[in-house]
């Protein structure tokens, strides 16, 4: 198994990790008006988005 396929989903995982972190505690209102975090979080969404972007396109069979 190429390095990669292995890295990719660990990139989501990390990624979903650290937005746990990032609002832990955290109501709705709280999270709105800190931008921050909010950049943060948003950041970490690209993150994820594009590793299974990614995956889908080198590996299909295994995205699916």
């Amino acid at each position: 198994m190429r390095r990669s396929l292995l890295k990719l989903p660990q990139d989501v995982r990390t990624s979903a990790m650290d937005i746990q972190v990032y609002t832990e505690g955290m109501g709705e209102a709280d999270f709105l008006e800190n931008q921050i975090v909010r950049r943060a979080v948003e950041r970490e969404f690209e993150i994820i988005g594009e590793a299974l972007r990614r995956m889908s396109a080198k590996f299909p069979d295994v995205a699916a």
